[in-house]
């Protein structure tokens, strides 16, 4: 299982009663961000859980992709001159660089539970490495799951 991150997670620091409430300052990038951390903190739990089925989890940055919703939202000048910019530091990439590292990420050689960038393993942000914080992570994501399926 591939779940899709971001990069400079540790940037964007959760604070999981905010995850539901809202930040009391809203920043739609910090907000994305946390939400993204939050899923790398998700995959580190599921890989424990689930690694007795036999399960894989990882989390991937697959890079900005330009032209798409997300890289193709800034003014054209800011897409022609931060693409090969980006591209050029290893932020950004072309859809077809995103679908080699997501197919590195799903069926590579890559230990379950990592944080993939660039389709290779990378440190984990540091807030992720606390399991108090991805325990209270799991523990808001199964409650607001199991509050659905109940109404459902």
């Amino acid at each position: 299982m591939v779940n899709l991150a971001t990069g400079f997670l540790d940037s964007f620091p959760v604070v999981v009663d905010e995850l539901t409430t809202g930040p009391k300052k809203y920043k739609g990038l910090a907000t994305y961000g946390r939400a993204k951390q939050a899923a790398v903190m998700m995959t580190v739990e599921q890989s424990l859980r689930y690694a007795s089925d036999g399960v894989s989890v990882v989390s991937m940055h697959p890079g900005v992709i330009m032209g798409t919703r997300f890289g193709g939202g800034q003014a054209a000048f800011v897409q022609a001159v931060g693409g090969p910019v980006m591209r050029a530091i290893g932020f950004a990439t072309t859809l077809e660089g995103a679908v080699e590292r997501f197919h590195a990420a799903a069926f590579g050689d890559i230990p379950s539970g990592s944080y993939v960038v660039k389709g290779k393993p990378a440190p984990l942000p540091k807030q992720v490495n606390d399991a108090a914080v991805r325990a209270r992570v799991m523990q808001l994501l199964e409650g607001l799951t199991s509050a659905k399926r109940a109404a459902a």
